[in-house]
């Protein structure tokens, strides 16, 4: 038994593409509204028992993790949810607990950025701090910066 759910901020083109491929029957889908967990948990234990939250994609992974707390089913915990979805305070958490971590730097606009040439090693990889993978990532010396 399974019971779909979706974040509000989950855009459509992501909603179809799940769907296509996935002939699964679920029991119900639930929408998750920003800053309403409480409605949507509701919606679920209509359904229990509850026995585990899957997450479909990685814009889900701080939603599923919310809900396996509200449900109280195993999961990862909310204590360090943040910090698997935020790559900047990963690496400084890394850093924190005494390992080896790149250096980095946290920009908020184009003027914050480094050079390659002011880099150590002449390399540098510039990424979205709150993403999955390296979609829109640059990384390379002076002559991937043109």
């Amino acid at each position: 038994r399974l019971v779909r759910v979706w974040s509000d901020t989950c855009p459509s083109t992501v909603k179809n593409h799940t769907k296509t491929g996935t002939e699964v029957d679920y029991v119900a889908e639930v929408q998750v509204v920003t800053g309403d967990l409480s409605a949507a948990v509701a919606a679920i234990r209509k359904h229990a028992p509850i026995h585990h939250v899957m997450v479909g994609c990685e814009s889900g992974v701080r939603v599923a993790d919310q809900l396996s707390h509200a449900l109280n089913v195993v999961g990862n915990g909310i204590a360090l949810s943040g910090l698997r979805r935020h790559k900047f305070d990963q690496i400084e958490a890394v850093r924190e607990y005494g390992l080896d971590a790149p250096l980095q730097k946290l920009a908020t606009s184009s003027s914050q950025l480094l050079t390659p040439s002011s880099t150590p090693d002449g390399l540098l990889q510039v990424s979205s701090n709150s993403s999955s993978g390296v979609s829109g990532s640059v990384r390379g010396g002076a002559e991937a910066w043109g």
